[in-house]
This record gives structure tokens, C-alpha cells and sequence, in this order.
């Protein structure tokens, strides 16, 4: 299972979630947690490809697919 994050450092919304999204990876050492920051380069294109429009935006995938938008 992996987990995608889009997320902003910027976004007061965003920096709520952290310690969260972090304390959940350190306990699934199963899973694949991932995040893309909206100030990173080029992601803009990432978000759009994802249809991101709302952050923090949550995906969990399995096998594959998405199953999952929080």
C-alpha cells in the first residue's frame, strides 16, 4: 500500500497534518508514505496531472490504483 500527500509548507492547513501524517508512516513501516510540496519545482504539473484543487490532499493506492481521496 502507499500513501501520497500534496501538501503545502505554506498552508497553515497543511503544517496541521504533519506531525499526524508522520506519526501514521512510523507506525506502518509497511506502507510508502510520499509527499510532493507545492512550493517544490515542477510540481505544479504533478498536482495537475492529479487533479489536485483542495490541500492538504490525501491518496491512498493499492496495487496500483487509487482507492482512496481524502
Amino acid at each position: 500500500m502507499a500513501k501520497f500527500t500534496f501538501t503545502s509548507a505554506e498552508n497553515q492547513d497543511c503544517r496541521a497534518t504533519e506531525a499526524s501524517y508522520e506519526r501514521l508512516a512510523r507506525e506502518n513501516p509497511a506502507t510508502i508514505f510520499l509527499r510532493c510540496f507545492k512550493e517544490m519545482e515542477n510540481a505544479e504539473s504533478l498536482f495537475n496531472r492529479a487533479s489536485v484543487g483542495t490541500l492538504p490532499c490525501f491518496d491512498v493506492f493499492y496495487k496500483g490504483n487509487r482507492v482512496a481521496r481524502i
